[in-house]
C-alpha cells in the first residue's frame, strides 16, 4: 500500500489558485510525493505529473517509478 502526501501539495497549489489569468490544464503539472506504507526506512518517490493525468495513466507512472512489473498489490483510495 502507498500514500500520496496531499498536505505537501497545498503550498504548490495555493499560488495557482491566485493566478491572474486562467491556467491551461494541459500545461499544469503536479508534484506528488508517494510513500510506501509500513516500510522502514521509508521508500518514496517524488513524481512530477500532468494535472490532467487519468487514474489509469497514474497507475502506469507508479509501476515505472517503483520498478514494479504490474505484480505488486496496490489500491487507490479516493476521498478516504
Amino acid at each position: 500500500m502507498w500514500r500520496v502526501n496531499w498536505t505537501q501539495l497545498s503550498p504548490i497549489l495555493s499560488p495557482m489558485a491566485k493566478a491572474p489569468a486562467p491556467l491551461d490544464p494541459v500545461r499544469v503539472q503536479l508534484q506528488l510525493k508517494v510513500t510506501l506504507l509500513e516500510i522502514r526506512p521509508p521508500i518514496w518517490r517524488r513524481l512530477l505529473v500532468p494535472a490532467k493525468l487519468r487514474l489509469s495513466q497514474f497507475h502506469t507512472v507508479l509501476q515505472r517509478a517503483f520498478g514494479w512489473t504490474n505484480s505488486h498489490l496496490h489500491a487507490f483510495q479516493i476521498k478516504g
